[in-house]
């Protein structure tokens, strides 16, 4: 039950649920996918591998903490559609700005980077790219399930995502600031969007952010309300010939 001290490498070679299990005594603030074999050099299954086993065994209040390094990411072999499943409470995934960078392989059309349930997750100063080599379509940097509320993104560049850079439905209480969103953008007559808040989505603040040459940047849905608008920078479709609107607020009331 005491603080585990251990630099960056590798120090696990289990996998699966429960593989690891830290417990909530507090001991352990930063945990690292390094630990479990994560590294700039290893194939995107491999890294795939250490993140899952990375957020499942991160207990509530705890960091993952991405080192300034290019992590070659595709799904795994624990969940299929996905790399992260972050379903404990209060997680924060915490980068070192741009230099730390999750490069998204997709192994299918809609396959997602960030898959969220739990609440009060935050994500913070790193990059999430979509390297799409196999040309998948409707690919998703953050996809909400339902009840997942009170998400934060700090400082994330979202880039060249070809579905959602956001994707929040039925959640409530999300802060989106000082965050970029660039090249969202599908293929065809098909529309991507930056950030789309769908039904029931409410007390949502995007603030301070900066988007440029997406399809959309942000769209909504049936049922979404109090949306707050504070000082972002939002720009054109980097597309031509797309018919398309900057800013979708279908339906919201009180934006």
């Amino acid at each position: 039950g005491g603080p585990l001290d251990t630099g960056t490498h590798q120090i696990f070679s289990c996998i699966g649920t429960g593989a690891v299990s830290f417990g909530s005594n507090g001991f352990v603030k930063k945990f690292y996918a390094d630990w479990w074999g994560a590294s700039s050099s290893a194939t995107a299954a491999a890294n795939a591998v250490a993140f899952q086993a990375a957020t499942i065994a991160i207990p509530a209040g705890g960091i993952l903490e991405i080192l300034p390094f290019t992590y070659s990411l595709s799904v795994g072999t624990l969940y299929t559609t996905k790399v992260f499943h972050l379903a404990t409470n209060k997680v924060t995934v915490e980068g070192h700005g741009e230099a730390s960078v999750l490069s998204f392989v997709p192994a299918a059309n809609g396959d997602v980077l960030a898959n969220v349930i739990g609440t009060d997750i935050t994500f913070r100063n790193f990059k999430a790219l979509l390297n799409n080599t196999g040309s998948k379509t409707a690919n998703r940097a953050f996809d909400l399930s339902t009840g997942a509320d009170r998400c934060k993104w700090d400082g994330v560049l979202v880039d060249d995502f070809n579905g959602y850079g956001i994707y929040a439905d039925s959640s409530v209480g999300h802060r989106i600031l000082f965050s970029r969103f660039n090249n969202i953008q599908a293929a065809g007559a098909s529309i991507a969007y930056a950030v789309h808040l769908g039904t029931n989505c409410h007390n949502v603040d995007l603030i301070g952010n900066r988007f440029s040459t997406n399809d959309q940047d942000l769209n909504t849905a049936g049922g979404a309300s109090n949306i707050n608008l504070i000082g972002n920078n939002f720009a054109d479709s980097g597309r031509t010939g797309l018919t398309n609107s900057v800013i979708n607020l279908t339906s919201v009331t009180n934006a």
